[in-house]
């Protein structure tokens, strides 16, 4: 299964991803996005690997002086590269239906490493792979056809649903791994 969750930022996706990630008993590959505070501002973003194979990694900060941007935040987007390779080299050793991968986020500041698309692209189309990413709420030309893969399951969350949905998706996804539940 291949479910990409969108919404407003700040609703809960990748709480939903961490909760699923603690209630399965299968190695999850990938990574999340982590806000970066400083006297209770958002000053930038790390990246947490979900296998613990990755150290926290900086992809943004105020502070940053780089050509990619994202509003105030300057990107460095090879920060990325490590999360890219540990997935390119899972999809070639592991067998598919025993690992889940997960994407937080597919964004704007995630699209300026050349490397990012093409694999989230690979990992949606190849069959057997489970896959639950996040992805950017406003449309962008960039992202919008990964919506349109015939896997592909778009759940839109909300604050009225976000609670119930780990367990929706994982009642819906549990029958696709070979030993599943903690």
């Amino acid at each position: 299964m291949k479910v990409l969750l969108k919404g407003k930022p700040g609703v809960g996706k990748t709480t939903i991803m961490e909760k699923i990630k603690d209630m399965i008993d299968i190695p999850v590959f990938g990574f999340y996005t982590r806000e970066i505070r400083e006297n209770k501002k958002r000053q930038g973003f790390s990246l947490i690997s979900t296998s613990g194979r990755i150290e926290k990694t900086l992809l943004a900060h105020k502070r940053l002086e780089t050509p990619d941007r994202v509003g105030p935040y300057g990107v460095k987007s090879e920060a990325l590269n490590p999360f890219i390779e540990e997935l390119e080299e899972i999809m070639r050793t592991k067998k598919p239906g025993t690992f889940l991968i997960m994407i937080d986020e597919i964004g704007k500041m995630e699209l300026f490493n050349p490397r990012f698309l093409p694999l989230v692209e690979k990992v949606l189309k190849t069959p057997g792979i489970n896959v639950i990413a996040t992805i950017m709420f406003s449309s962008r030309s960039e992202t919008d056809h990964l919506k349109e893969i015939d896997e592909v399951k778009v759940i839109d969350v909300t604050r009225d649903n976000r609670e119930k949905l780990p367990g929706e998706i994982l009642e819906e996804i549990g029958g696709e791994f070979n030993g599943f539940g903690k």
